[in-house]
């Protein structure tokens, strides 16, 4: 697996979006700008992003059934045409 690279992050917020920043911050009780944002990733992931992985994970396991029933009955076969 390849090494993941930091990501930095330079950005300004006006209006409205500072505003809500503000509000979510405050409701957090976090002082620091950078914890505000990791928190609000970390639960946006969890919230929106997790569940959809392991939807895919459960897919997942249910194709690896299917390949394994197939090869047990087409096993030989299916080897015999990559050989030609």
């Amino acid at each position: 697996m390849e090494k993941e690279k930091p990501k930095v992050l330079h950005t300004e917020l006006k209006g409205n979006l500072s505003n809500r920043f503000e509000i979510i911050k405050s409701s957090l009780g976090i002082q620091n700008d950078a914890e505000v944002v990791r928190y609000l990733i970390q639960n946006y992931y969890k919230e929106y992003l997790e569940g959809e992985k392991v939807i895919a994970r459960e897919g997942l396991e249910e194709d690896r059934e299917l390949i394994k029933k197939f090869m047990e009955k087409y096993g030989e076969e299916w080897r015999k045409l990559g050989e030609e």
